[in-house]
């Protein structure tokens, strides 16, 4: 059910980290339909703006799943995070559904909060806003996005989730290693955390 997506368009790259409503046969339609929105949006419409991007996928989730004006129809979505980075400009645009973005920048972690709606799934009588961050990016800052189930994982001495806070903490520590060790610290965290208890989400 979630999903990383990246593109390189017009010297940009988009990437995006997804995470979509439900588990098994839903979850996994719900990326299909990301995954293609995604391609569709952005390398046959030619939009690379964040915002915009979500604004014109949720547009077609609405209409495809028919989730306009009926109080009874399907809720199915998707959280995400995207970003537009232009290493010309050394500028990256960055854009959230209910999924937020960390940089790690001399050892301090900024947070950039997202829209608080989903991409997809009516909402009567809201009109959906999501907005660009522009951020002016230094050598040697570190970006994470990321879907919600790490921070979702129980764990721990008592059982409860890892949570946000968590998360920006380990980020924290890690920003400064090398790319593949700081892939082996998050992966060797998380089963030291889960211990004998089964994973409950995609990560």
């Amino acid at each position: 059910g979630d999903f990383y997506w990246y593109e390189f368009r017009d010297n940009k790259f988009i990437i995006a980290a997804v995470g979509c409503t439900g588990h098994g046969v839903p979850g996994a339609f719900m990326s299909m339909v990301g995954t293609t929105l995604l391609n569709k949006v952005v390398n046959d419409l030619g939009q690379t703006l964040p915002s915009q991007i979500m604004k014109q996928m949720d547009n077609n989730i609405l209409e495809s799943l028919k989730q306009r004006g009926d109080i009874s129809s399907n809720r199915d979505g998707m959280d995400m995070a995207i970003c537009c980075i232009d290493t010309k400009k050394r500028e990256l645009i960055f854009s959230g559904a209910s999924r937020p973005l960390y940089l790690v920048r001399n050892n301090e972690l900024i947070e950039y909060k997202s829209s608080i709606f989903s991409v997809g799934g009516y909402l009567a009588g809201n009109e959906k806003v999501f907005e660009d961050a522009h951020i002016n990016y230094q050598s040697n800052d570190m970006i994470y996005i990321f879907s919600d189930g790490y921070a979702d994982q129980f764990g721990g001495e008592k059982g409860k989730k890892f949570m946000s806070k968590n998360m920006r903490l380990l980020f924290s520590r890690i920003a400064s290693l090398p790319l593949d060790e700081q892939k082996s610290e998050i992966h060797s965290n998380l089963i030291s955390w889960m211990g004998a208890l089964k994973q409950v989400d995609d990560i």
